[in-house]
């Protein structure tokens, strides 16, 4: 789809892995307390849950 735009993160330069620039979005599932890893992937949205899987933050990129 060439008419869209870059997502935000690879048009500004901050993120240049090409299969990290594709359109599709990896949610993963963080704990209370747990830290995710520490390399930027811009496709990737934390959402942290708490014991009984309910959503405690607001997703965020990374």
């Amino acid at each position: 789809m060439s008419g869209w735009p870059r997502y935000p993160p690879c048009a500004s330069g901050t993120c240049t892995d090409v299969v990290c620039c594709a359109h599709e979005v990896t949610a993963e599932i963080l704990t209370s307390g747990r830290v995710g890893p520490p390399n930027f992937c811009c496709n990737r949205v934390f959402v942290i849950v708490d014991t009984h899987s309910n959503v405690t933050n607001i997703p965020t990129i990374g």
